[in-house]
């Protein structure tokens, strides 16, 4: 299937979170394609579109984002209700929405946001100051409170203003608003782009490790999607992860994806980070990898952005027009783009 707008190539602009809808509609020709909403243990490629628009979609400010997903959803008929963090914004730029239906649910985190115009305000700059430098870059490990695991500092920050510990448990509106519809029933599916991908998979593996009075088993995720997510933590995080599906997926040479590997801003000290669920990578000219062909072309790919190989950096995928200013910016910043993931998501149904 296509769906690849032409306007959107020549403008850096339109790489940038929030996509702008004159260019790209969010949830576009939607009713094409089914969420399914219970996982029959595999990766969904119809899902994984849906859930490459829900994080992207995520970027934008509650109001356009609360009508969008009403609107994406009722194209295929599902009325859903959308709620979100009360607060404008968290301390380091964490923010989340749920999109409850009859039958399923959606817990998305937003990722780091980006001054996106060319008018933007001391402010905005100053946000995306705090959540590159406050929360990204802060990647020495923290203790984790399950499996014995251990996290990156900045990311189980911003996690725990969403979903702050009361005591020694964790408490506020979304984990509350996650145990209702568990008591409901519905499966919860998890998803997010770069720093809303590492904040799922923080919930996915306190969702699924966590014990409370109130519930009688633990809350099944039905499974996590996450977009150009960074590593979040060490070998046990991982395998506290092992009962989740848990689903990677990446962009080309997209760096978001291949960093911090390791807890100290030198290579040689600190320890590693390891990564969870399956790979699913999406090569220089889109096509879809996953399982072996995907290990191998990941590890290619990693050799060539340690190399700094010049035309790993430099040469641009299909997506670049030969005559675009787009082709100074470094291809692994720009395969990072949220708007990308939907392209290739799409066009691989």
């Amino acid at each position: 299937m296509s769906n690849r707008p032409e306007k959107w190539r020549n403008d850096l602009v339109n790489y940038l979170p929030p996509s702008q809808p004159s260019v790209y509609r969010h949830f576009w020709d939607a009713r094409r394609v089914p969420f399914h909403a219970r996982s029959e243990g595999d990766f969904d490629r119809g899902r994984c579109w849906w859930l490459a628009e829900v994080s992207r979609t995520a970027y934008l400010d509650p109001p356009h984002a609360r009508n969008d997903y009403i609107q994406g959803f009722g194209q295929h008929g599902y009325a859903v209700s959308v709620s979100h963090e009360p607060r404008e914004r968290t301390e380091r730029g964490a923010f989340w929405y749920c999109i409850e239906a009859d039958d399923f649910a959606i817990v998305v985190f937003r990722g780091s946001e980006v001054p996106s115009r060319v008018d933007h305000t001391p402010q905005e700059l100053m946000n995306a100051f705090k959540d590159w430098v406050v929360t990204d870059a802060n990647l020495f490990f923290v203790d984790w409170e399950y499996a014995g695991a251990q996290v990156h500092c900045g990311f189980y920050k911003a996690y725990r203003e969403l979903v702050p510990l009361e005591g020694r448990r964790p408490g506020g509106e979304l984990l509350g608003r996650v145990v209702e519809l568990a008591r409901r029933g519905l499966p919860i599916w998890v998803t997010g782009h770069s720093l809303g991908g590492a904040m799922a998979s923080l919930l996915a593996s306190e969702l699924a490790n966590m014990r409370l009075p109130s519930l009688a088993r633990p809350i099944v995720v039905e499974g996590v999607y996450t977009f150009g997510a960074p590593y979040v933590g060490d070998r046990q995080f991982v395998e506290s992860l092992n009962d989740v599906p848990a689903y990677r997926v990446v962009n080309d040479l997209d760096l978001a994806a291949r960093v911090p590997r390791r807890s100290a801003p030198l290579p040689w000290l600190g320890e590693r980070y390891a990564h969870y669920g399956e790979l699913v990578l999406y090569d220089r000219n889109g096509r879809m990898l996953r399982g072996s062909e995907a290990r191998r072309r990941e590890r290619d790919n990693l050799l060539a952005l340690g190399a700094g190989a010049v035309t790993s950096f430099l040469l641009p995928s299909k997506d670049i027009p030969k005559l675009s200013m787009i082709r100074a910016v470094p291809k692994p910043m720009l395969d990072h783009a949220p708007i990308l993931y939907s392209i290739h998501a799409w066009e691989n149904l």
